[in-house]
């Protein structure tokens, strides 16, 4: 009877571990897609950085919905800091806080990795006590 408890122990033991890999992999998932955003907002950091001003463009302002506007200063942007805070920040500015949110979302995504290869390796051990539980019960 023991042998029953400990063989169902370590099923549940491989559920939990196999819903906790498939958590950290939906959340390194949604990291990815930021790092992603935040790659691509550099690069329009270059591309502005580079645009002339007084260039007329289209401007979104939300649900695929875009207005006639005019760029009129192409060497500064706004970034908001918080709590509702907006600051005025040259784009080489605004390209350094992009790089510190890109090597914080870089930590994140390895640190989750790391999870996820324990938990892995949890799993195999976990496994090959199974199989163990399993083939001495056979036996006997």
């Amino acid at each position: 009877m023991q042998k029953e408890q400990e063989i169902q122990q370590k099923y549940i033991l491989l559920q939990m571990i196999d819903n906790q890999m498939k958590q950290i992999d939906a959340n390194m998932q949604e990291i990815a897609v930021r790092n992603e955003g935040l790659i691509s907002l550099k690069a329009h950091l270059d591309e502005l950085n580079a645009t002339k001003s007084n260039v007329k463009l289209k401007a979104p302002i939300g649900a695929g919905i875009y207005v006639d506007a005019e760029l009129k200063n192409t060497k500064d942007v706004y970034v908001n800091v918080g709590a509702g805070i907006v600051v005025k920040k040259t784009i080489a500015e605004a390209k350094n806080l992009v790089d510190k949110q890109i090597t914080e979302v870089e930590k994140a995504i390895d640190h989750l990795g790391k999870g996820m290869e324990n938990l892995s390796t949890k799993a195999q051990e976990t496994q090959h006590e199974l199989q163990h539980l399993m083939g001495t019960e056979h036996e006997h």
